[in-house]
C-alpha cells in the first residue's frame, strides 16, 4: 500500500501543473475522513483502495493521513494516544494539535 503515489506520478496526470489556481476542495469533508478513521479504524483499509496523502489539499490533513497509515501499517491501533506517540509525534504536532483531533471525531 503506497500511501503518497497511489495514482501514477506521471507530469500527464497531474492536474495542478496545468492550471494557475487551487483545485476545488473540501477541508470539512477531510475532517469527516480523519474523524473517521479515529472511530472506525478499521475504515482505513477500504480508505487507502481509493484515497491518498496527496488527495487532502490541508498539509496538516495530509500529515495525519500518513501517520494514521503509519500506525496502521504497524498493527497498532489508530488514535489520538497513537497519534501523539513519539515515533509519529513529528509529523502530527507540527501541523496539528490533539484538541483539534478529538474535534473531528465530533464532525462525523
Amino acid at each position: 500500500m503506497q500511501v503518497s503515489a497511489c495514482r501514477g506520478n506521471s507530469s500527464s496526470d497531474d492536474l495542478s501543473t496545468n492550471i494557475d489556481r487551487p483545485l476545488p476542495h473540501s477541508l470539512d469533508a477531510e475532517r469527516v475522513v480523519l474523524g473517521s478513521v479515529l472511530l472506525k479504524p478499521s475504515a482505513l483499509d477500504e480508505m487507502v483502495s481509493v484515497l491518498c496523502s496527496d488527495d487532502f489539499f490541508l498539509p496538516a490533513h495530509r500529515n495525519v493521513f500518513e501517520a494514521m497509515v503509519a500506525i496502521n501499517r504497524r498493527k497498532h491501533p489508530i488514535d489520538t494516544i497513537t497519534l501523539g506517540d513519539s515515533r509519529f509525534r513529528s509529523r502530527v504536532v507540527a501541523s496539528t494539535n490533539f484538541r483539534w483531533l478529538l474535534g473531528i471525531v465530533g464532525l462525523v
